[in-house]
């Protein structure tokens, strides 16, 4: 548990020090990850404590722009714990990621269509985890995975 509540107060100050800095400090997400980063398999059998784990490493890989280790954690997390609310959570911040490398794509000088469409559908897929494990999921949630899911037809 002391692992845990290290990343989880190392977590919560890069999440304060990146709020001041209006998204510029990010040197506080690898420290999570450094600890956090293998919490699952070190230590699997510690209950609601795994996916809370696993899920500030998504956040935290998140802010540092690693959309790749966030989806895989994701996945992990799906296989793991279908059902947990953490699971959910982290789809969304996985989401969040996405859309900001869509952003940067679609800003681009000359904006590649086939990438852009690649990212739409992993951000359709993860706000789906999301909205299929919610118990009442957001309704902006929903409408924004459908009108992903209409923009990939």
């Amino acid at each position: 548990r002391a692992v845990f509540y290290r990343g989880l107060i190392d977590h919560n100050a890069a999440k304060a020090r990146f709020k001041r800095s209006e998204g510029a400090d990010t040197t506080g997400f690898q420290p999570v990850i450094d600890q956090l980063g293998d919490f699952a398999t070190k230590y699997g059998d510690a209950g609601s404590f795994v996916p809370k784990a696993m899920k500030m490493v998504v956040n935290s890989h998140g802010r540092l722009g690693n959309s790749k280790q966030a989806a895989e954690v994701v996945d992990a997390m799906i296989k793991s714990f279908p059902q947990a609310e953490e699971t959910a959570e982290a789809a969304i911040d996985l989401y969040k990621v996405l859309l900001d490398r869509r952003n940067t794509l679609e800003a681009a000088a000359a904006p590649d269509p086939a990438a852009i469409g690649a990212v739409a559908l992993d951000m359709a897929n993860a706000l789906k985890v999301s909205n299929s494990i919610a118990a009442s999921p957001a309704y902006a949630e929903l409408r924004t995975e459908s009108k992903l899911w209409i923009e990939l037809q």
